[in-house]
């Protein structure tokens, strides 16, 4: 009897141990797959910069055959563009040449008068334009722009300037997609004035789905002294644009402004990251859209003087004769016929070399630091790119 009991109890063991060792198994194997599937879907918040390049660009692993993702997949960069009046039929033959890649695009088609209304700088092919972008599902957002404190003062601290200048651009709005505001010079005594504005703005276009775009100087930083419009980037708080706005369209460049005694760099990345950085503490990446020069600049000195590649914007004095802006196609055509010092810094090219009698330095960007600047804005998440400007860059956006 007590053998047949222990039998009995050792059978009982050894099949407790079985159950043990398949429960484990099964937990294991569990366990392993769950593992895959976080690693391979990355983050919740599907930021593609923290995603591990071993695991986002493994070919081999099919996410197909996942189930259920994690999180939906990134909206495709958009890339938009500038026009500027005074170039409108290269700006054209470029939008034409590159029609797939745009989401939309801005002509500088008005500027603020002093009542309030709207000054008309139509092209002549405007309507051309309009034509072209609504058979190419292009969407227009013509600019409005303003570059006089002294004159907006007079719009926003007149009541009857003001509401002019609301019901104006309201109507001018009636034809297009949306607008784009592009305020550059703001004093500070005007700051609320200015959100009212916005704000009025916001509550006419959203019930029509009329979209409202504000183009913003750059900012890195809430205590920075900036070197110029330190005003205006002050009443550009980036968080409280955002409560009105559709999208904000930041101009990182000019780092070295035209009127800069020395050369130096345009847009530093190192500066373009900084900006981002500061942008997202501010604003939803979903409103951000970066912008990226096109041009260059090249300034020029008599043989006999010397002058340094200038890296600090502060050590920069500000000089009476402006650097020459040049489009690639310029570029182009220097880099063939003439002979100098090709070298980079911070992802920008600079070009020394000597002609007419002067030592000239130019400062541009190739298609490849093109390229770099507009994988930052997928790999910060940012809403598009728009670029200052079109025309006369078609070798320059060849690869999008």
């Amino acid at each position: 009897m007590n053998q047949e009991k222990t039998s009995n109890r050792n059978l009982i063991y050894w099949g407790l141990a079985l159950v043990v060792v398949v429960a484990l198994t099964i937990a294991i194997v569990f366990g392993i797959s769950q593992l895959g599937k976080n690693s391979i879907s990355g983050p919740s918040d599907n930021t593609t910069n923290n995603i591990s390049p071993s695991i986002s660009n493994q070919a081999t692993i099919n996410v197909t055959n996942l189930e259920t993702p994690t999180s939906p997949a990134q909206k495709p960069l958009e890339y938009n563009a500038w026009i500027p009046n005074w170039a409108s039929p290269s700006g054209l033959s470029s939008l034409k040449d590159h029609k797939k890649i745009f989401t939309s695009i801005s002509p500088l088609w008005y500027e603020v008068n002093e009542n309030g209304s709207l000054k008309t700088t139509f092209p002549s092919n405007r309507k051309e334009i309009m034509e072209f972008c609504k058979a190419n599902n292009i969407k227009l957002y013509p600019t409005i722009a303003m570059f006089d404190h002294e004159l907006f003062s007079k719009v926003l601290q007149n009541s009857e300037n003001f509401n002019r200048h609301i019901s104006s651009i309201i109507e001018a709005t009636k034809l297009y997609d949306g607008i784009d505001l592009d305020y550059e010079s703001t004093k500070l005594s005007d700051k609320e004035q200015y959100f009212e504005m916005l704000s009025q703005l916001s509550k006419a276009f959203n019930p029509i789905g009329k979209k409202l775009i504000v183009t913003v100087l750059a900012k890195w930083g809430d205590n920075i002294l900036y070197p110029s419009f330190p005003e205006t980037r002050e009443v550009q708080d980036w968080q409280r644009i955002g409560q009105y706005s559709d999208e904000i369209r930041i101009m990182a460049y000019d780092y070295t402004f035209s009127k800069s005694t020395y050369p130096g760099p345009i847009a530093p990345l190192g500066w373009v990251k900084d900006i981002l950085n500061y942008a997202l503490t501010k604003l939803p990446k979903e409103k951000i859209v970066l912008g990226i020069h096109l041009y260059s600049y090249e300034w020029a000195i008599s043989a006999t003087e010397h002058y340094s590649f200038i890296v600090d914007m502060s050590a920069n004095q500000n000089s009476t004769k402006a650097a020459n802006s040049y489009t690639y196609e310029t570029i182009k055509n220097i880099l063939k016929n003439n002979k100098g010092e090709l070298s980079e810094f911070d992802n920008e090219s600079i070009f020394k070399y000597e002609a007419g009698g002067k030592k000239k330095t130019l400062v541009y960007q190739s298609p490849k630091q093109l390229e770099t600047r507009i994988n930052l804005a997928k790999e910060f998440g940012l809403k598009g790119v728009v670029f200052w400007r079109l025309g006369g860059e078609a070798e320059l956006l060849m690869g999008l």
